[in-house]
């Protein structure tokens, strides 16, 4: 282990005087480079990722996804008209085209692949899967109302939801029952003229459903009082702020808000004077064509329906007792066209290897360690429930990284783990149509294409069999060019090597001006030790770019020879994809 440090400590000397770069690279001795899989590609698998990449120099992160492309939340969760909050897709898109990464989509896990069969090929297991079901209310009716998760679904252009035809052009009063950000976004959407919506990535045929709506008025219902709204600030700010909007809320409900938010956290408090101020400001607005209402004390005890429409809503009185919401046996009857239920979120058991708690609708787990399954870990709302925003989510997932890295540390799995180069072949045996990272970016690149020719940001694909055709087009092409460019056309000694686990890939290098292809001399390495070599590449025929040094280690590896090759040009140093000694 000394000598081989020596000499890489010695070979990095020479490249850094020939080249006048740095040149990073993972030992030459590490044999077993840590394969964690992470299942869910939303702000919290990418987050994790993110974390594990940059705070170890070898591990590699293999991402799965239900879906056919990657972000989660971000892509249909957040409104469509809050394009700021979706910004972080860049720093994901950044993760995801490491080469450290791996993206797989259109993989069910627990259907398509097992997580015991993951345990089995990675060295960490972490499930960021979210939330993707509701909380229900188990009230006479309910099955009249309508989801909000699904109505997020499809007012964002979720395949699965694309479906819904929610009955907006007969409602002119939609309840809303839940006082958080999601129902605030809710009665925004539903609220909205669909001018105001055009510009932003709602499916245009949920934008011509938006176009024949007749809801003018939106009650938002709270079982507890003012104090208790899960709300942020920065989502009510924005209500009172849309100049087609009124709203109506009832000052004896929050005339005790002042005193009683004197003594909290500056954002609560802060929010409760927002509340308490739109209390204040209620008469001048109410005029308005379109008004959104805040009801508190009130809980839902059944959906009136005559003739198959919903017509009214029973409605429980409530008082507070300390902080919980306690019936009082009053009762009224509040009439609306729809109700949606914004009751929360909770996750599924989707794979019945994991430790999935009914009562709270998520993974069991301690400090994201998963509860019985040593090298499984849960982050974000997996483990902790639908709680707090994105930022809070980063900081959950980044936590679950560090614990990640500190049991890698403490104890080391010697045993070598393949990662995606046995589950990738094993889903296809199985049928599954795999989604990988060009695929995925041809869907996304359509889209915005599309969305271009309609002056809009993007207009989303709503049907997953068309994802997935793009996709395969996409990947059948990416598979052709490189049986084309694998030709040997320059002069000398080339050797042009294929990787028969990893789709044939060519051990060629990437112009960084250019895009053209540089390819490797020398004479292949057999793969049994662990040596290190220095190999020069041909400058690019069409550029004349550069003569660049390769320093190689090459890892050992009984099955496949994987090695990892990095290149110092220019002064700066890039990671070239993982490639293969055959």
């Amino acid at each position: 282990m000394i000598a081989s440090h020596c000499k890489r400590q010695l070979l990095q000397c020479i490249l850094h005087h020939t080249c006048r770069a740095a040149l990073s690279l993972p030992s030459a001795g590490a044999t077993n480079v840590p394969k964690v899989c992470i299942i869910g590609t939303g702000p919290a698998g990418f987050y994790t990722a993110m974390k594990l990449i940059k705070e170890h120099p070898s591990v590699c992160v293999d991402m799965y996804e239900k879906l056919a492309v990657p972000h989660g939340l971000v892509r249909y969760g957040v409104a469509p008209d809050h394009p700021e909050v979706k910004n972080c897709i860049n720093q994901f898109t950044s993760v995801a085209n490491t080469d450290r990464c791996f993206f797989l989509g259109n993989v069910t896990i627990g259907k398509d692949v097992t997580v015991p069969e993951l345990r089995d090929n990675y060295h960490a297991v972490v499930v960021a899967s979210g939330a993707w079901e509701d909380r229900k209310l188990n009230i006479p009716g309910e099955e009249n109302m309508l989801s909000a998760r699904r109505l997020v679904g499809w007012y964002n252009g979720l395949p699965q939801d694309s479906w819904l035809k929610p009955p907006l052009h007969q409602a002119e009063h939609a309840v809303v029952v839940g006082q958080g950000n999601v129902a605030l976004d809710v009665a925004r959407i539903l609220l909205s003229p669909v001018d105001r919506l055009k510009s932003f990535d709602v499916p245009e045929a949920v934008l011509e459903q938006l176009s024949q709506s007749r809801v003018r008025r939106v009650t938002l219902l709270g079982r507890r009082a003012p104090q208790h709204v899960a709300f942020t600030t920065k989502e009510l700010r924005e209500m009172t702020k849309i100049d087609s909007f009124g709203y109506d809320v009832r000052s004896e409900d929050c005339h005790h808000l002042p005193a009683y938010s004197e003594n909290l956290e500056r954002a609560r408090r802060r929010l409760l004077q927002l509340v308490h101020q739109c209390s204040l400001d209620s008469l001048t607005t109410t005029t308005r064509e379109r008004i959104w209402a805040l009801r508190f004390l009130r809980s839902p005890c059944a959906v009136t329906v005559q003739d198959g429409v919903v017509t009214g809503l029973t409605l429980s009185r409530n008082r507070l007792e300390g902080d919980r919401a306690v019936p009082t046996g009053d009762t009224e009857e509040l009439a609306c066209d729809l109700v949606v239920r914004s009751a929360g979120y909770m996750g599924t058991k989707f794979d019945p290897a994991l430790p999935y708690r009914e009562d709270t609708g998520t993974i069991a787990n301690v400090n994201s360690r998963v509860t019985g399954l040593p090298g499984v870990y849960a982050t974000g709302w997996a483990g902790s429930g639908p709680v707090g925003v994105i930022v809070s989510t980063m900081t959950d997932s980044f936590q679950c990284a560090k614990i990640i890295l500190k049991d890698l540390e403490q104890h080391q799995d010697t045993s070598p783990k393949q990662g995606k180069d046995t589950v990738l072949p094993l889903l296809q045996s199985r049928g599954v149509k795999v989604v990988l990272q060009p695929g995925a970016e041809r869907i996304l690149s359509t889209e915005a294409e599309l969305g271009a020719n309609l002056g809009k940001l993007r207009e989303k694909i709503t049907s997953h069999e068309s994802m997935l055709e793009i996709a395969d087009s996409a990947q059948s092409n990416s598979a052709s060019d490189q049986k084309k460019d694998a030709a040997p056309q320059s002069p000398g000694n080339v050797y042009w090597r294929f990787c028969s686990r990893l789709c044939s890939k060519t051990n060629v290098l990437n112009c960084e001006l250019q895009q053209h292809w540089l390819s490797c001399l020398g004479t292949p390495c057999c793969g049994h030790a662990p040596i290190v070599a220095m190999r020069p590449l041909w400058p690019c025929a069409h550029c004349g770019h550069a003569p660049v040094v390769a320093m190689r280690p090459l890892l050992p590896c009984a099955h496949c020879c994987h090695v990892f090759l990095t290149v110092t040009r220019n002064g700066g140093s890039q990671r070239a994809p993982d490639l293969s000694v055959v």
